[in-house]
């Protein structure tokens, strides 16, 4: 197992999901819903692709830990279904989440 990197405790995988999900599939959302991406990154191999709805892969732990800082801060994942693929290498997960609609940025942080 790795390192940690955040100090907040992750949300019990028991909350997490109305589906069985390997352990490390569990603690994905566990770390994300926490807001630890690096934690989140570091599940991933060093050039492991996330792939978000409607958006390009994101490849490699430090884009991905960029990524998720900018992206899911403040979102809440509960996966619902899952299918493995590639002998366990891939992994699809269909769920829900909770996000806010908007963020507010302090003053000069917009183009």
């Amino acid at each position: 197992m790795s390192a940690l990197f955040c100090d907040r405790p992750p949300v019990a995988p028991s909350l997490l999901s109305a589906c069985s999900l390997p352990p490390s599939i569990e603690r994905y959302f566990a770390t994300i819903n926490a807001g630890c991406f690096q934690d989140t990154a570091a599940l991933f191999a060093p050039t492991g692709a996330l792939f978000p709805p409607f958006e390009i892969p994101i490849t490699g732990r430090d884009r991905l830990t960029t990524y998720l800082q900018q992206e899911a801060d403040g979102m809440e994942l509960v996966p619902l279904q899952a299918e493995i693929n590639d002998h366990g290498r891939q992994f699809a997960v269909i769920g829900r989440v909770k996000t806010l609609y908007f963020k507010l940025m302090p003053p000069g942080s917009l183009c």
